[in-house]
């Protein structure tokens, strides 16, 4: 039985309405899986609302992303590997969920072919066009 993730955010509040008007908002794995192929990039943009980010990554043979200026968090799609952060190393595979606090060094290591992850980033965007 093949097992698939639906990311699903029920209630997103628009600011220019006092009533916070409610809608839902649903990303596919799948989906989001063929528009990452499609750019050609190891990460994409999904959703962007209020003090949330939401990305799919999938790093090739290295990661090479810097501190972020925002707390993140990583659920793992598919693949496994190493986690490091601040100097202490962790394994992790499909399902596992990763907390980074702002400014942390970190990276993914010794993962899978097959390795990719939902990124959430929350809190305000303090650097909005800074590079990964």
């Amino acid at each position: 039985m093949e097992k698939k993730i639906v990311i699903v955010i029920l209630t997103v509040y628009i600011l220019q309405n006092p009533l916070a008007y409610m809608t839902v908002i649903k990303i596919e794995e799948q989906q989001a899986l063929e528009k990452l192929k499609r750019s050609g990039k190891e990460f994409i943009p999904l959703l962007a609302i209020n003090q949330l980010a939401v990305e799919i990554y999938k790093p090739a043979l290295v990661d090479n992303q810097q501190p972020h200026d925002r707390d993140e968090f990583y659920l793992v799609i598919s693949g496994h590997g190493r986690f490091e952060m601040n100097g202490e190393t962790t394994s992790f595979k499909a399902g596992d969920l990763l907390f980074v606090p702002a400014y942390a060094d970190h990276r993914f290591i010794d993962f899978s072919a097959d390795f990719v992850t939902w990124v959430f980033f929350i809190g305000q965007d303090m650097k909005a066009d800074a590079p990964r």
